[in-house]
């Protein structure tokens, strides 16, 4: 796979506003966290609001 990154790391590095330090998916382990990347994040985020998927936080740039 081109471009393709992944990224195991304890939850001790995740801010404190994290999913997953607010209590998220307990207990751990039933779930992953995607990070695709974009040219035109903007417009594929935009995307995903018109087809109202659920999003679990809004796109900050």
């Amino acid at each position: 796979m081109k471009n393709f990154a992944l990224l195991l790391t304890s939850d001790n590095v995740l801010n404190e506003n994290h999913y997953f330090k607010k209590g998220g998916l307990r207990p751990k382990g039933k779930g992953i966290e995607v990070v695709i990347l974009q040219d035109n994040i903007e417009q594929t985020y935009q995307r995903v609001l018109d087809k109202h998927y659920p999003v679990e936080s809004r796109l900050v740039l």
